[in-house]
């Protein structure tokens, strides 16, 4: 069986997601110890850990990973940073998180509904099942 890490650091383009009400998860892209997120009034911005978790139900983050190493993709990193200080028309369902996250992986827009959606589609990309690890850090701001 191999090793799994208990928690493991977000690298340069790693997807990092949190609780939102205990269900659905919120996610975005890690940058050089800051996320690029969606945010609901469909800005695109850049926040701190901090603040990607006020206002959430969570107060633990999670880091992609495959085969216990976090996923890392500098050039992901770089495309979600071209998008900040954009507006998309956000929508829960059609035009939310995962949309811009698989966005900034592949250049192509695809309705994403679900947090289980988006990990299907980011396993087809990457051809290999992904799983979320607890970064090292809790950071509660409330």
């Amino acid at each position: 069986m191999p090793y799994r890490p208990l928690k493991i650091k977000p690298e340069i383009g790693s997807f990092v997601a949190c609780h939102v009400f205990g269900v659905v998860k919120h996610i975005g892209i890690w940058v050089d110890d800051a996320i690029v997120e969606l945010q609901g009034s469909g800005l695109i911005r850049v926040v701190s850990p901090q603040r990607f978790l006020k206002d959430r139900t969570g107060d633990q983050i999670y880091v992609s990973c495959i085969n216990g190493c976090a996923i890392k993709s500098e050039s992901l990193a770089k495309f979600a940073l071209e998008q900040v200080y954009q507006y998309r028309k956000y929508d829960l369902l059609k035009n939310n998180c995962y949309r811009f996250c698989y966005s900034c992986l592949t250049g192509h827009e695809e309705y994403i509904e679900t947090f289980s959606e988006f990990n299907q589609i980011v396993s087809l990309f990457y051809q290999s099942d992904i799983e979320w690890i607890e970064a090292p850090f809790t950071t509660v701001v409330r």
